[in-house]
């Protein structure tokens, strides 16, 4: 990532925000201590474990739920066909989602059932 290559995968991702916020404390002479926690192999790992546990809590809470709720289904699927189709090289913009019902039912979701209770 130090040489300007674009990220492939997360952990590209990160290490690309971590290269910049690197590059900063440097220049402004700052101590990288601190920031080169971010940068172990334990820290990345425990971060994708998070996300990932994370995630899929979210997504098996979201199908069960959705499938508790035909009728909130039927809404969410008739919205996003509505906007967007497979075939299509589009993708949706955050600015779309934002506006959505869609948004609204995976933010209640996630307020249901946190995938994180700490």
């Amino acid at each position: 990532m130090k040489k300007g290559k674009q990220p492939t995968c997360l952990i590209d991702f990160w290490m690309q925000e971590t290269v910049k916020k690197l590059t900063a404390l440097s220049e402004s002479g700052e101590t990288t201590a601190a920031a080169a926690t971010n940068t172990s192999n334990v820290e990345i790992g425990s971060y994708l474990f998070a996300a990932q546990d994370a995630s899929t809590s979210s997504l098996l809470w979201a199908v069960t739920l959705l499938d508790s709720h035909p009728e909130v289904l039927a809404k969410v699927r008739e919205e996003v066909e509505s906007i967007w189709l497979p075939e299509s090289d589009s993708l949706i913009t955050g600015d779309q989602i934002a506006q959505m019902y869609t948004h609204t039912v995976a933010r209640e979701i996630l307020r249901y059932r946190a995938p994180a209770t700490i």
